[in-house]
């Protein structure tokens, strides 16, 4: 079985982590670039697919033993949401990915309950440093680029939230081998 999508000019799962790298280098250059940081969350968001598909859906915790089962699509479908459960879970940045991906590619998200409130641009946080009701002690001094309030209240830069996503999906693709 071929490791690439026939449908991805031959990436693979390793090339799309490259991809994500290069979409954080775009980012880091342009912290406030909603292009660059919507680029990296569909890509982070869809490395699920991708690592599910080449190096996941043949191990023994996702396969029903049940013979009868074997090539039951509805089993597949089960099993997949199941490591999407165990991924989005382990790495709560992944859900800001899977939040912005998902807000972004279909404008609102209704069909499960975000892990983010909302994005926030440099202008967003420049308006409301004049409006004394925002906590502004989470961010970093001078830092001016994109952020995102989670559904807890808590303002995160997101950069450093990509950067823990790079780790994450560096770490599994070297536990995870073909």
């Amino acid at each position: 079985m071929s490791s690439e999508s026939k449908y991805s000019f031959n990436l693979d799962s390793k090339g799309m982590l490259e991809k994500l790298k290069m979409e954080y280098s775009d980012f880091e250059s342009d912290p406030s670039s909603s292009r660059h940081a919507v680029n990296f969350a569909i890509t982070a968001h869809h490395m699920i697919d991708w690592v599910w598909h080449e190096r996941i859906k043949n191990k023994k915790e996702y396969i029903l033993n049940d013979a009868q089962h074997a090539n039951d699509v509805q089993h597949a479908d089960d099993a997949f949401k199941k490591f999407i459960k165990k991924i989005l879970d382990s790495k709560s940045e992944l859900k800001y990915c899977q939040d912005i991906s998902n807000g972004t590619k279909h404008y609102t998200i209704t069909r499960y309950t975000p892990k983010l409130k909302e994005t926030k641009t440099e202008d967003d946080l420049m308006w409301e440093k004049l409006n004394v009701t925002w906590d502004k002690a989470h961010i970093r001094y001078g830092y001016s680029g994109l952020t995102v309030l989670t559904s807890t209240g808590e303002l995160k830069e997101l950069p450093e939230c990509f950067k823990l996503v790079i780790d994450f999906w560096e770490d599994f693709l070297s536990k995870n081998p073909l």
